[in-house]
């Protein structure tokens, strides 16, 4: 159950810092978020544990040194967001919580960064040692759950609607008539026989 209210508040928290990284016109934004790993059992409120802590997002230079290239308040709330004006697509970055001295929270690994979308990045939280009273207990909160930073960076896919096919109606084309010319029929004529004709009768002439 613990973990469920952590996931709720870290996931919270996060929809607060990627709100607060959409203002302005910047190369690139780095969020995430911070959590009071004692202020229950201390009975202190989690705004008093961020008064004053910083993060630092750092670099790695041509030296292979890594110097600060922007620095930000935590929120009340524990959120954060820190505008840079380099984009950090490919650079060797990461995250690191500071005291309100400006100096590395001791006991907590530095927090790679990862590209969320666009020019937001997110901060991956390291390990934790040990809470510090230099840094109130505070530490960038546990590792976020993956598909949690699958929904921010995933692109949407879109969805598949089939688009229904068109027939052409069929084209109606009468028969053409056949012509046959009548063939005609032959009908032989038929003799007629009338009555024979009488046989000559011979008489011998007549004597003078």
């Amino acid at each position: 159950m613990a973990g469920r209210v952590l996931l709720g508040v870290c996931a919270a928290l996060m929809a607060i810092a990627v709100a607060s990284a959409a203002e302005g016109q910047v190369a690139s934004v780095v969020v995430g978020l911070a959590r009071c790993a004692d202020c229950t059992r201390k009975n202190m409120k989690a705004e008093t544990a961020f008064k004053g802590l910083q993060v630092a997002i750092k670099c790695k230079d041509t030296n292979g040194e890594y110097e600060t290239k922007a620095v930000s308040e935590l929120q009340s709330s524990g959120a954060f967001s820190v505008p840079l004006a380099a984009d950090l697509h490919g650079a060797d970055c990461h995250a690191q919580l500071h005291s309100a001295a400006n100096a590395p929270c001791p006991g907590q690994e530095p927090s790679r960064i990862a590209p969320m979308s666009g020019g937001t990045f997110v901060a991956i939280p390291g390990k934790t040692h040990y809470p510090s009273a230099e840094c109130a207990s505070a530490f960038l909160c546990a590792p976020i759950k993956k598909h949690f930073l699958d929904h921010f960076h995933k692109k949407p896919v879109p969805e598949y609607h089939p688009v229904p096919e068109h027939k052409p109606a069929p084209v109606y084309h009468p028969p053409t008539p056949e012509y046959h010319p009548p063939t005609p029929e032959y009908h032989p004529p038929t003799p007629v026989y009338g009555q024979p004709k009488p046989t000559p009768i011979y008489h011998p002439p007549a004597e003078h």
